[in-house]
């Protein structure tokens, strides 16, 4: 990789040192009848090391003249080599550091065992390739096949990589020896060895970093869904631990910075040079000049006397052919750290990126879809770990919705039960109705007498009504009137449907600095009993919101909890009334600066909030206690709940009396799914259409059948 241009400049740089060393020697010497350069190898220097001379005789000397000099050098070292060019030229080569016939032993001991290692090698990769081929191909693969690859498919990374470095090791170790066992080395050659070997281990050390990680980029990101099921890959035990994420990075950053910068500082070292390096006899101003330049000035040279710059002569200095020469190496360099940042950074980004992804993708899909997925685990780093949770958190999330579904169909096998204990019921009282019809007779014979009492009944029951329907008129006045609840609410509508005169159902609206507390509230029974309960927990509604300024719901619940059971003496055992009341009640943060997300807060008991955001139909179930009726004198401890809302939500609360109500064509119950989904099919309309239609319905359902019970739904669009 860099081992090229580095080792071209090694051999041009040190080409004037061979000269100085005896190892090339130029005389002017006269070849023929023209006068040219001749060269003399001496034969006594037949050290052992690997460098090409390439030396060129130009054009216009003759063939004889090329012949002579290859007799006469030839005759005192043999590896010298003439070729003769078709433009006329002529080059030869001289190898100045041939190998015996021990190198050559030497080296073929380490092809040998490199060739070794690379058909271990291939014959460890082959049965991937033949994997991936059937894989691409849709065709059969044997277990002994994918039993193979997938236990070795993760350590193909280190296996490969660990071939090279192996086969660099022994190509590495073989030079050394060769070097170490050769005869009469110069300094020279030690020096030039020294550098070419650490050359050649930085290649080496990169070409197997290379390797493992573009390796390792493509087992963890192309391969691995091909040979692991989803399942396997749900967990990370399988994997080899890695180390952190940062001490990756930082392996990264150090590759891809180090690398730039040590070709730039080798190849600025290997260009300084000295005077003393050209054996220049004496030093005067004009090479002072040169050395200095400038930065002369800088200096007094007075106290040195003349011709006496020994120490200035050590000064280094980069000539321009060093300078040339080293621009060319620092750029082939740089083009091949720029190819090594790219990739290494795109493989780390990589890493890092696509499991996020992919982990925000399956988050994504539970959110819209409620059907939560695996992610795949890649590594065994922070990541693999993070993505390793998520999936152990979505099975255990699909495990609770296993449950819960299991649940309704115990619940819905009860509801058919309770069905069919009525229906056997029913036949009882069927069989009861001959037995009624056989006291008939005896109805008859007491009719006179009852129609003597209706008189009486009919004026104490008209005493009763007046009275009932002026009771009317005071719970109607406790109620929040219309133009206040269109003042909070301008958008809402209230279908309210008492069962007799009074009602045990009510609503209330209140609001509390940026918050519009609104509740419904269906207490223990309907009619004048019911009637009592409301004013009762009306007086305790107005008491912690508009006294006590309490605008969390699970607290207002808490305080009605506590209220109730003060006033009717639960606790005390001394009344003997176990009544209360169910309730869901909200809290709604009104919009600032046209903001269009609302925060809304619900508490409930036994009755449910169900609220429309997005197109999408939600509901919050109440806890399971209800106001009052605690005979230990503890309140209980309610939920709070809060959601976000956007502009166009729907919210709803009501009481029981709607879903209870018997009627259709079966005499059944209407029910809480049908309530939903005609309230999720009509919430886009405005408030009074869907009041109407919620009457409309209500009014055809019971058609023929009697009210069962108050019937209250407040509707609100925010």
């Amino acid at each position: 990789m860099l081992t090229t241009p580095m080792n071209s400049y090694l051999l041009i740089k040190n080409l004037p040192l061979l000269v100085d060393s005896g190892l090339i020697q130029v005389s002017n010497d006269s070849i023929g009848n023209s006068k040219n350069d001749s060269i003399k190898i001496l034969s006594e220097h037949t050290d052992n090391f690997d460098l090409i001379s390439e030396i060129g005789i130009e054009k216009d000397s003759t063939l004889t003249d090329c012949q002579s000099i290859h007799h006469n050098i030839n005759g005192a070292y043999n590896d010298i080599s003439i070729n003769h060019e078709k433009d006329g030229s002529s080059n030869f080569s001289i190898n100045l550091f041939s190998s015996d016939d021990t190198d050559n032993t030497d080296n073929s001991i380490s092809f040998y065992i490199n060739l070794i290692i690379f058909i271990l090698a291939l014959a460890f990769n082959i049965p991937f390739k033949r994997y991936f081929r059937k894989k691409r191909k849709g065709k059969i693969i044997s277990e002994r096949l994918h039993a193979y690859c997938k236990k070795y498919l993760l350590l193909t990374p280190y296996i490969n990589s660990g071939a090279f470095l192996l086969a660099f090791g022994v190509l590495h170790i073989s030079k050394f020896i060769n070097h170490a066992h050769g005869v009469e080395i110069q300094g020279l050659e030690h020096d030039l060895f020294g550098k070419l070997f650490v050359i050649m281990v930085i290649s080496s050390l990169l070409i197997v970093l290379f390797t493992f990680f573009w390796q390792k980029h493509l087992v963890h990101f192309k391969y691995l869904e091909h040979v692991f099921s989803k399942e396997e890959l749900s967990k990370s035990s399988h994997f080899i631990k890695e180390p952190r994420i940062m001490f990756q990075l930082m392996l990264v950053q150090g590759i891809t910075t180090l690398l730039p910068l040590s070709i730039v500082v080798f190849y600025i070292f290997l260009s300084l040079s000295s005077a003393n390096e050209l054996n220049i006899g004496d030093i005067n101003g004009s090479h002072i000049d040169i050395l200095m330049g400038n930065y002369k000035k800088l200096f007094s040279l007075t106290d040195i006397p003349a011709n006496n710059y020994s120490m200035i002569s050590n000064f280094p200095y980069v000539n321009s052919i060093d300078t040339i020469l080293a621009s060319f190496g620092i750029i082939s360099g740089v083009i091949v750290s720029i190819i090594y940042i790219l990739n290494f950074v795109k493989w780390q980004t990589v890493q890092i990126t696509i499991p996020l992804n992919s982990l925000i993708n399956k988050m994504e899909q539970a959110s819209q879809t409620k059907h939560y997925q695996f992610a795949t685990v890649r590594t065994r780093d922070e990541i693999g770990q993070l993505t390793e949770g998520y999936n152990e958190m979505a099975s255990k999330i699909m495990g609770y919705i296993v449950e819960i579904e299991a649940m309704n169909e115990g619940l819905e096998q009860k509801v058919k039960d309770r069905t069919a204990e009525i229906e056997a019921q029913r036949d009882e009282i069927m069989a009861q109705r001959d037995e009624i019809e056989a006291q008939r007779d005896e109805i008859i014979t007491q009719r006179d007498f009852v129609t003597q009492q209706r008189d009486v009944i009919t004026f104490q029951k008209k005493e009763i009504t007046d009275s009932i329907n002026y009771a009317l008129r005071i719970q109607q006045a406790i109620l929040p009137p219309d133009n206040i609840v269109n003042l909070y609410l301008p958008q809402n509508f209230i279908f309210y449907q008492p069962k007799d005169i009074v009602c045990g159902d009510f609503y209330f609206v209140e609001k509390i600095n940026n918050n519009i507390i609104f509740a419904v509230v269906d207490c223990t029974g309907h009619g004048v009993p019911g009637a009592l309960m409301s004013v009762i927990g009306f007086s305790l509604l107005n008491q912690a919101v508009k006294v006590n300024r309490i605008s969390k719901p699970s607290e207002i619940l808490k305080y009605l909890d506590v209220g109730v059971d003060d006033i009717l003496r639960q606790s005390d055992y001394e009344s003997g009334v176990s009544d209360g009341m169910d309730l869901a009640i909200c809290s709604l943060q009104t919009a600032e600066n046209d903001s269009e997300t609302f925060e809304l807060q619900y508490a409930g008991a036994f009755n449910s909030l169900i609220y429309i955001n997005n197109n999408e139909l939600f509901e919050i179930k109440a806890d399971k206690f209800p106001i009052g009726s605690n005979p230990t004198g503890e309140a209980d401890n309610f939920t709070n709940h809060e959601v976000s809302l956007s502009k166009g939500s729907c919210i709803y609360l009501y009481s029981d009396g709607y879903a209870d109500q018997f009627g259709g064509e079966n005499g059944k119950k209407f029910k809480y799914k049908p309530l939903k989904e005609m309230l999720f099919l009509h919430h886009q309309l405005n408030v009074n259409e869907q009041k109407n239609i919620i009457s409309d319905t209500f009014s055809k359902w019971k058609e023929g059948f009697e009210q069962v019970d108050d019937v209250l739904i407040m509707g609100i669009k925010v």
